[in-house]
Formats: C-alpha cells, structure tokens, sequence
C-alpha cells in the first residue's frame, strides 16, 4: 500500500502541538500576565490550525479528482432519475 500523501501533514501536526505543550509549559514559568500568556499560546494555535490548514489544502490540489460512483449508493439521486424519491426510479 503507498504512503499517504498527508504523511507530511500529520508529522506537521504532531509537531506543532509538542511545541504548543513547551511554549504552555515555558509561558507557566514565565512572569508574564495571564492575559498575555492567553494571547500568546491562542496567536500560536491559530498560526498551527492555519499552517495545517494551508498545507492540507495545497495537498489535496495536487491529487487528481476522485472517480465517484453514484449507481453503488441508493441514495444519490442522479440526473436520469425519473423519480422524486431517492434511489428509486
């Protein structure tokens, strides 16, 4: 089976939150107001969340599209259904 290509993606991830648990746990030791330790690790998950995000999109841009089989799910109702109700013609 090939790896998936989202590999990257999750080592990001893990990353990124190992680092968010030493800056907390640096930022506890800190004198620093609690506000400020709040604005601080919020700012570094939101700058994670959108990395992850940014790096998941560019990923999935360069797969090709899926091949989708509707006539398998009951369900989907296609364009040459005659028929109001779904999955049934």
């Amino acid at each position: 089976m090939a790896a998936s290509p989202f590999n990257a993606v999750k080592l990001n991830v893990i990353v990124i939150g190992c680092a968010g648990v030493l800056l907390a746990a640096g930022l506890g030791r800190a004198q620093i107001g609690s506000l400020t330790q709040l604005l601080i690790l919020g700012g570094y998950g939101a700058a994670g969340a959108l990395w992850v995000v940014w790096r998941t999109r560019r990923i999935l841009k360069r797969l090709p599209p899926l091949e989708s089989n509707h006539a398998a799910d009951p369900y989907i109702k296609t364009e040459d259904s005659s028929s109001t109700h779904y999955g049934q013609k």
